[in-house]
C-alpha cells in the first residue's frame, strides 16, 4: 500500500516496528514475513487476564527475529525478570510457529539487555494504558471524601 505522502505501508513499519526495521529482507521473504505474523498474533497472557488485549509485539518485548534455513531464533526481553507467564508466552510461540509450512525449529532466546520499559510499546499500546490510567483517575475522583470518612469510622479498630 502506498500512502498519498509516497511512503508505502512496509516503511510506515519500519519506522513503528523495531524489528521490521531490524529485519529489512521481511518484506522480500514470505517465509519470514508469515513467520512475523505469527509472531504478532501471540497475546501477552498477563495482559489478556488483566482485560488489556495486547500482544508480545503491542508490548514490545520482542527484540529480533531471524531466520536461518528452517530454524527461527526470537529474541525478548521480558517486561520484568521472572515473570510467570513466560512458559505460556514460549508455548503460543511453538504453537504458531510449528504450523509454518518450513520453519523445522526454533529457540527463544532471552535477551535481558537492555531492559524493557514502557518506551517500548507501540503506540496501541501505550494509549490502552494512557486510557486505563484516565478511566482509574476519574473512578477515584469520583469517590466523595465524606463516603471515604464514613467507611473510615465504620471499620474495626485495630
Amino acid at each position: 500500500m502506498i500512502f498519498p505522502n509516497g511512503e508505502s505501508s512496509e516503511d510506515a513499519a519500519a519506522q513503528t516496528d523495531p524489528v521490521v526495521a531490524a529485519n529489512p529482507g521481511l518484506a522480500d521473504d514470505p517465509l519470514l514475513a508469515e513467520i512475523w505474523r505469527r509472531v504478532q498474533s501471540v497475546e501477552d497472557p498477563c495482559h489478556v487476564l488483566a482485560g488489556y488485549p495486547l500482544t508480545i509485539t503491542d508490548l514490545g518485548i520482542v527484540n529480533r527475529v531471524e531466520l536461518d534455513g528452517g530454524y527461527v531464533e526470537i529474541g525478548i526481553t521480558y517486561t520484568e525478570l521472572g515473570c510467570s507467564f513466560a512458559p505460556r508466552i514460549l508455548q503460543r510461540l511453538e504453537q504458531e510457529l510449528s504450523a509454518v509450512p518450513g520453519v523445522t525449529s526454533m529457540d527463544v532466546v532471552y535477551e535481558p539487555f537492555p531492559p524493557w520499559t514502557p518506551d517500548r510499546m507501540s503506540p496501541r499500546a501505550q494509549e490502552l494504558y494512557r486510557r486505563r490510567a484516565l478511566q482509574a483517575r476519574a473512578a477515584v475522583a469520583s469517590i466523595s471524601p465524606e463516603s471515604i470518612r464514613r467507611r473510615a469510622s465504620a471499620s474495626p479498630e485495630a
